[in-house]
């Protein structure tokens, strides 16, 4: 009787925490508005690092994600204290590029049956939606903001 081998399926994660909405190098961006027609500004969060350290650290430890199958993208403040200690080399700014490249990458490597989480901690918005027929009825739908260097939508 010959024997089975069964893949293991692995785990992948894409985690984006931005707390520094600053980008003093990027030209000023055509003003948005809310519905009431204020003016939408991007102030400067914290915890998000903090929340994306916090899930990488339950990937590994409780649910054994590789740690070389997650990618951190962080937008810290370098005066800020975090859970750990964050190396230059152990993370990448989160731009519209690298997040994309970061899906990208997950989503070419990981197989049929693997595990992907993605994980966002930052501003969040609603936005009007160019497939309105998809979303039954409601123009708006839920976005993320990246404001370092492209935006997000």
């Amino acid at each position: 009787m010959s024997e089975q081998v069964c893949d293991v399926p692995e785990k992948w994660a894409v985690l984006v925490g931005i707390e520094d909405y600053s980008h003093p190098e990027q030209p000023a961006t055509t003003p948005r508005h809310d519905c009431l027609g204020n003016e939408i500004q991007y102030k400067p969060l914290s915890g998000c690092v903090n929340d994306v350290l916090a899930v990488e650290q339950y990937l590994v430890d409780t649910i054994k994600v590789n740690p070389k199958h997650i990618k951190k993208l962080l937008a810290p403040f370098p005066d800020r204290r975090y859970l750990s200690e964050l190396l230059a080399d152990s993370y990448h700014d989160p731009t519209y590029e690298n997040i994309v490249n970061a899906l990208q990458v997950v989503c070419e490597t990981a197989k049929k049956g693997d595990f992907v989480y993605f994980h966002f901690s930052g501003h969040g918005a609603s936005a009007t939606t160019v497939f309105p027929e998809l979303k039954g009825g409601t123009a708006f739908r839920q976005i993320q903001v990246c404001e370092r260097k492209r935006q997000i939508y």
